[in-house]
């Protein structure tokens, strides 16, 4: 596999991320981030696509600095206030101001992406009903259509999250901690879109396909084709315009299963099995196999892209495939 002149072009490596489908978040907030000028540098410089927060990060930032002392000062003048309903409107008004930098974003990709988090309470991850009523006020406060509400993706959060999706609000998820989890959350999306009622435009379900559905490796997006390898390497290509099925074929040779998702650069796409067999496919929907090899060593890793290169984390080493690479790292 080798590069192409793009990728040893002397670029911003977080830039050239985004030509092969993914968006680097920020996992921060603190009011200097907005009022310096910080973040809308990271937006333009660096290709910045979002921010997420949690009351944790929000503490740091207040408790670790005096950019909140005035504001502070005033709030604490109403003795109506709780601490946490003073936490809330210190963190509503740095989520407004970082979701304003990144509307642009926001525009710019058609809502794909520029969106900024803010979540719920964590002593409310055991609570449906006083999760929807914490997300529904956050949604109204923030006033902003790039908010995402974060919510705990636990027993009581999942009808919290189907009923937030069918209203149109944003949803992010927190507390995935098993497969079970994470396909609770997945039907709990679906679900909510298809009981989404009025104007769904910016959230209506476009299509659905729930054959030969991945369990682990996630779907990988390229040149308007969707990959999905299941976890016994059958894979499916999809119109991702459509959502109609191309081809349903087991990976050839495949003969474990599946976890590391699959990648695509330089139009070709990657697949790797647990026992190490690495396949790549020219990009399309034919599913042609253009090279093979066998790293006789258990791989579990999504393998990561980097200057025209492939790393592959296997249990005992690092793989480095691409023209000049180095030899592998023990």
């Amino acid at each position: 596999m080798t590069p192409t002149a793009a990728t040893t072009a002397k670029q911003n490596p977080l830039q050239q991320l985004s030509r092969f489908g993914q968006s680097v978040w920020f996992d921060y907030v603190r009011r200097s981030l907005m009022t310096s000028g910080e973040l809308k540098h990271l937006i333009e410089s660096d290709g910045l696509g979002g921010v997420t927060s949690n009351p944790a990060i929000f503490e740091k930032s207040i408790a670790g600095s005096d950019e909140y002392l005035e504001i502070l000062t005033e709030l604490r003048k109403n003795k109506d206030l709780t601490p946490e309903q003073m936490y809330e409107q210190l963190a509503i008004r740095d989520i407004q101001d970082a979701a304003d930098i990144l509307r642009p974003v926001y525009d710019r990709t058609n809502k794909r992406d520029g969106y900024v988090s803010l979540e719920v309470s964590p002593y409310l991850a055991g609570e449906t009903d006083t999760t929807l009523a914490a997300a529904h006020r956050l949604w109204k406060a923030v006033n902003r259509p790039n908010l995402m509400v974060k919510v705990p993706g636990t027993p009581a959060g999942i009808p919290a999250i189907k009923q937030l999706i069918s209203e149109g609000i944003n949803i992010n998820v927190t507390l995935l901690f098993s497969q079970a989890n994470y396909e609770a959350v997945a039907n709990a999306f679906i679900e909510g879109l298809e009981a989404a009622k009025g104007d769904i435009s910016g959230t209506g379900l476009v299509w659905k396909y729930n054959r030969s559905i991945p369990q682990l490796p996630s779907v990988v997006a390229y040149k308007d084709v969707l990959y999905m390898v299941n976890d016994s390497g059958v894979l499916t290509t999809v119109d991702a315009a459509t959502g109609k099925a191309l081809k349903v074929a087991r990976i050839r040779g495949a003969a474990d299963s599946y976890y590391a998702s699959p990648v695509a650069v330089d139009n070709k796409v990657v697949f790797i099995s647990r026992s190490g067999k690495i396949t790549v496919l020219k990009a399309g929907p034919d599913q042609e196999q253009i090279w093979a090899s066998e790293l006789d060593d258990e791989v579990v890793a999504t393998p990561a892209i980097a200057d025209g290169k492939i790393y592959v984390r296997s249990k005992s080493a690092l793989y480095c495939f691409g023209e000049g690479a180095a030899p592998k790292a023990e």
